[in-house]
């Protein structure tokens, strides 16, 4: 009697079906939830959701599937930044390599300009000097040889060098 009473507080709450089995006895009668839930069991239909261990499992398997693409796309970053970094050492030396045009005079020959940048962290050295004795240019009279050598140190601690090479036609100046 005393089971039949429960079932009937439990009954009058939820709207649950009830589910018997073939024998008659109060005993065997089952109740489930529409989740198929027993209505005994810790989870009832109000506390539905997942459990700690669920959530760190999907945290997991997540963190799994996503690792390599996070490497690949620290790759990427890195790359872009190396190019970045390299782009923006050849646009400073050829601006220093025009500024220094600008600024010889008509009879010089020889000058050596040292340039330091800050970002990224280079140093740039312009030299005009005469085409050596050695070179195939030498018999072009008037010819001078233009460079601008990049040095830096990258983030292994390799000391880097790069060199833009020009030659500049400067006739004789006849007074």
């Amino acid at each position: 009697m005393r089971s039949l009473k429960r079932m009937r507080v439990f009954r009058n709450r939820f709207p649950i079906p009830f589910v018997s089995s073939e024998r008659s006895d109060s005993r065997n009668i089952r109740k489930t939830s529409r989740f198929g839930r027993w209505p005994h069991s810790k989870r009832t239909v109000a506390a539905n959701g997942f459990t700690l261990v669920e959530v760190l499992l999907a945290m997991a398997i997540i963190g799994l599937v996503l690792t390599p693409i996070f490497a690949i796309q620290m790759g990427v970053w890195r790359n872009a930044l190396r190019s970045s970094q390299s782009l923006a050492r050849i646009f400073a030396a050829k601006k220093l390599l025009v500024d220094s045009g600008f600024e010889l005079s008509p009879d010089q020959r020889e000058k050596r300009i040292e340039k330091k940048l800050d970002r990224p962290a280079t140093t740039m050295i312009y030299d005009l000097k005469k085409i050596p004795e050695n070179s195939a240019l030498k018999k072009y009279k008037n010819v001078l040889l233009e460079t601008v050598t990049m040095q830096w140190v990258d983030r292994q601690g390799k000391k880097r060098q790069e060199r833009l090479v020009t030659f500049l036609y400067k006739p004789e100046v006849k007074s």
